[in-house]
């Protein structure tokens, strides 16, 4: 089932025409997997909707063409901001 997911993410990679894998072609691929992780995913409310949706405000339509997108710091700020209201809310997104 492993093996399934990378493959998956591949495939999100390649839906999205990005040139590189991310964090977040994983997290799409989890979300349609039957893995543990994808469950704990599941159990704390995070859908393969949810997760598009906040994609599409940090990320837009720009695609991943850099290993490291060092250009996208504003929208990474926006994500820290997010992990903080999740903190305060007694929960973590590690």
């Amino acid at each position: 089932e492993l093996t399934a997911t990378l493959n998956a993410a591949d495939e999100e990679m390649t839906k999205r025409k990005d040139e590189y894998l991310s964090a977040e072609h994983y997290l799409l691929a989890l979300a349609d997997s039957k893995i543990t992780a994808a469950r704990v995913l599941k159990d704390e409310g995070i859908t393969r909707a949810k997760l598009m949706a906040a994609l599409q405000q940090v990320r837009g339509s720009q695609r991943v063409t850099d290993r490291i997108p060092r250009g996208n710091i504003r929208r990474w700020r926006n994500t820290d901001a997010i992990s903080r209201r999740w903190r305060r809310k007694g929960r973590s997104i590690r």
